[in-house]
């Protein structure tokens, strides 16, 4: 989560990248603009001489740059950029307006259950309930 903040990803403030395309959805920019718009801020403001055209979704890229202090960080946090879908073609929601609110609606669309899920969860939640009230002598 730091790597994320250090990239800006908890910046709340509106994103400019976000705000020039408010009112086109054909022209909204895909997750993986924002992402290496992200990179490139990060890139300027550490003052780090990383080619701006590698900047990519690269553990490697991701220590060279700084925001990750080492290559086992720099794995997770390329895995959750892959995992969350930060780093896809999708077009970004027009709700959102900060790099926050993208990850947020993101994290909320990968991370949410499907119906079917959910009755499985809640299935499996009571058929474990009764075993425990089974083998606990309540």
């Amino acid at each position: 989560m730091n790597s994320l903040a250090k990239l800006g990803y908890f910046n709340t403030e509106a994103c400019t990248l976000l705000q020039e395309n408010k009112f086109s959805t054909q022209s909204r920019p895909s997750y993986r603009v924002l992402f290496e718009e992200l990179l490139q801020n990060f890139n300027k403001q550490k003052g780090t001489c990383v080619d701006i055209r590698c900047l990519k979704n690269d553990p490697e890229v991701l220590v060279r740059l700084g925001c990750c202090e080492n290559l086992i960080t720099a794995k997770r946090l390329s895995d959750c950029i892959r995992h969350v879908g930060l780093d896809t073609e999708d077009v970004i929601l027009t709700t959102c307006s900060s790099a926050f609110d993208v990850l947020c609606s993101r994290m909320e669309e990968k991370l949410t259950f499907a119906p079917d899920e959910q009755v499985v969860k809640s299935w499996f939640l009571c058929v474990a309930l009764i075993f425990f009230l089974l083998y606990t002598n309540i």
